[in-house]
């Protein structure tokens, strides 16, 4: 057998979908919010130089 298909039978075999909703998820952390404001920054400038 392959790797490939026995990724996939484990992955498969070990999967269970989530059907909540988002309610267990805490909100941001001022550093997380920092980081994501400061990674925008960087990607707009990265979007300016490939024009």
């Amino acid at each position: 057998m392959d790797r490939g298909n026995r990724r996939k039978r484990i992955h498969t075999k070990n999967y269970t979908a989530y059907e909540g909703d988002k309610s267990f998820l805490e909100a941001p952390t001022e550093k997380t919010k920092k980081i994501w404001k400061e990674a925008e920054e960087l990607i707009v400038e990265e979007i300016k130089k490939e024009l």
